[in-house]
């Protein structure tokens, strides 16, 4: 069996890591989650596999003045490193989406496999804005259809 073959035998989104926070694979879950075709994560690092907005910055996904607080690439730099898993992390990003940008919560397992790192996206989520984008409307307000005062 092989290692595609294996994780799309997963139903839970999992990104296979080499060193330096390169995508080798993920699954068929991941790409739905991450609304990414599989093609533009392959061979790409994990800022760009996510679509993070960071990423398309001068310097890429790891150089940007944003990456040194990156929580996903600590967690994956330090599980290759030390070899030690980490459950249940979250880390909030900025992602690209197809007219804006997103801020998406994840949260996410690491654990080292033969080699490679496992990253097993445990959930995602849309973040509310800090500011909701929605005309504000006064209720009774004629806007909101109530009486002129």
């Amino acid at each position: 069996m092989s290692l595609a073959e294996f994780i799309n035998s997963i139903d839970f989104p999992i990104l296979v890591v080499a060193s330096g926070a390169v995508v080798l694979e993920a699954n068929r879950a991941a790409t739905r989650v991450l609304k990414r075709d599989l093609s533009a994560m392959r061979q790409a690092l994990t800022g760009v596999a996510i679509n993070c907005f960071n990423a398309d910055l001068p310097g890429g996904c790891g150089h940007t003045e944003h990456c040194s607080g990156c929580v996903l690439r600590r967690a994956i730099l330090d599980t290759q490193a030390d070899g030690c898993p980490r459950y249940g992390v979250y880390s909030d990003h900025h992602v690209a989406g197809e007219r804006e940008m997103r801020s998406v919560h994840f949260r996410f397992s690491t654990s080292k496999l033969d080699g490679m790192l496992v990253v097993a996206i445990e959930d995602t989520g849309e973040l509310v804005p800090k500011t909701d984008p929605r005309p504000q409307t006064r209720p009774g307000s004629p806007e909101a259809g109530g009486a002129a005062a």
